[in-house]
């Protein structure tokens, strides 16, 4: 059975909310101090730019590095859909970014200026340096890692403040003696187990928080800006992704409409037919519930399979 465009967005809008969940629980599991599961770390070990920066860092083989040739070939048969599909900060930021169409097509107006196309170019210059810096035995840069970003966001400024609100929340109510025992059950059941004894407080929480404020505030000049433009991981997927088999094509069904090029991503260029460049595509489909007609489509490149040629992008001309 052939499946529609919105049959797909609604199949990618599952995975997301499934490989969300799926890492918050994880992070939950670990950061409530329990036996070490063999999965407790999935996300970073299906993360290319983490795994190979330590393995290059330590001078080892880590053993996350074949997990992460699962990302690998996935982005050499789809392009960047870890970044559509599966990331879950790239999930968060879509959550919290604009959600209606004015919003989004704001960004293409004259009126609202994107920064220089250019900008693109950071998240590749960015992975480029956490990958010599760990060469040299460096690891700062991997601050800038999504997967990183969100683990630490969440365990030193989420985590924390959810544990302080809950304990706040328990004073309260053991204000009421006809509440002990059931206050009593809950601490032992859930509270205890979830948060320990004691849960430290970090002083980089504040700043992380705000780190992650910002990326979502970016959203407005740019919709997923840190995608866009800052993304590591992205940076080094895209790169990849100039191989991938399954790729982005216009058809002469295109009505010049433009109604796909409100892409998250501003990949989809009108001066160049609606095309996109596989290393920007994010393999969100909705160009492909935008279009009247099915001007366009993901198709195999096989057998003409050739790596997909550069872009150059100005926005002034959209």
């Amino acid at each position: 059975m052939r499946l529609g465009p919105r049959a797909w967005q609604r199949l990618r809008r599952g995975v997301q909310v499934v490989a969300l969940l799926a890492f918050l629980g994880l992070l939950v599991y670990a950061n409530a101090q329990r036996p070490k599961l063999l999965w407790a770390d999935l996300f970073s070990r299906l993360d290319p730019l983490l795994m190979v920066a330590g393995s290059l860092a330590g001078g080892v083989v880590l053993g996350g590095l074949a997990l992460t040739g699962l990302t690998v070939v996935l982005t050499l048969l789809f392009g960047r859909a870890w970044c559509g599909w599966l990331c879950p900060l790239g999930t968060l930021l879509q959550w919290l970014g604009p959600r209606s169409r004015a919003v989004r097509r704001r960004s293409r107006t004259s009126k609202h200026r994107l920064p220089p196309e250019s900008w693109r170019a950071i998240k590749v210059l960015l992975s480029v340096a956490i990958l010599a810096g760990a060469a040299l035995g460096l690891q700062t840069l991997l601050i800038l890692d999504p997967m990183t970003i969100l683990t630490r966001t969440v365990t030193t400024a989420v985590w924390p403040g959810l544990r302080h609100l809950v304990v706040a929340t328990e004073s309260t109510l053991y204000g009421f003696p006809s509440l002990w025992a059931p206050l009593d059950a809950v601490h032992s059941a859930v509270v205890q187990p979830l948060f320990q004894e004691v849960q430290p407080v970090f002083a980089l929480g504040p700043l992380l928080a705000l780190l992650f404020a910002g990326l979502v505030a970016l959203n407005w000049w740019a919709e997923r800006f840190w995608c866009r433009y800052l993304c590591p991981l992205g940076g080094l997927l895209g790169v990849i992704s100039k191989a991938a088999l399954l790729r982005r094509e216009v058809s002469g069904e295109c009505l010049q409409c433009a109604r796909c090029a409100t892409c998250p991503t501003g990949t989809i260029d009108p001066e160049d037919g609606f095309r996109s460049d596989p290393a920007e595509c994010i393999v969100c489909l909705d160009c492909l519930a935008d279009c009247p007609r099915e001007g366009a489509a993901f198709r195999w490149q096989l057998p003409r399979w050739r790596l997909a040629p550069g872009r150059a992008y100005d926005p002034s001309r959209r």
